[in-house]
């Protein structure tokens, strides 16, 4: 009778300890798991960061060619703003030479970027889709 007690709780003992080794194993795989995504979000989100980093290169060289080339004019002196554009107004239209060109109010006024809707488009449009005036594309893939 005795030896059927021994028996019995070494056989329970054997379950416990294997279900303790399987919770173990277990919590191991997900916190491999939770490693394995992180790191793969941060490198996705490193990607995204370089993508827009090349992008806002991209556009700033090409306004800065704009710039140079096609409208250098309106910027070589203030006159030739001054007489295209009333106080407070924007260049708009996908046709018009000073789009994207806005001329201030005054020092108090609102800065333009805050006034302009980026998502008109055709005759309403305010401002300069990349490559506009000088023909660039911007490259993929």
């Amino acid at each position: 009778m005795s030896r059927m007690i021994v028996q019995r709780s070494v056989a329970g003992s054997a379950l416990i300890m294997s279900l303790l080794m399987l919770t173990v194993i277990f919590l191991l795989a997900t916190a491999a798991t939770q490693m394995a995504l992180q790191g793969e979000k941060s490198s996705r989100n490193d990607r995204d960061r370089q993508i827009a980093f090349q992008a806002a290169e991209a556009a700033l060289a090409d306004a800065e060619a704009d710039i140079e080339q096609a409208r250098a004019h309106f910027f070589g002196n203030q006159t030739g703003i001054a007489t295209a554009l009333a106080e407070g107004e924007c260049g708009v239209g996908e046709q018009n030479p000073l789009l994207g060109i806005c001329r201030r109010l005054g020092e108090q006024a609102m800065p333009a970027w805050k006034q302009v809707d980026f998502v008109l488009s055709g005759t309403n449009m305010q401002t300069v889709p990349y490559g506009h005036f000088t023909g660039s594309r911007f490259q993929t893939g």
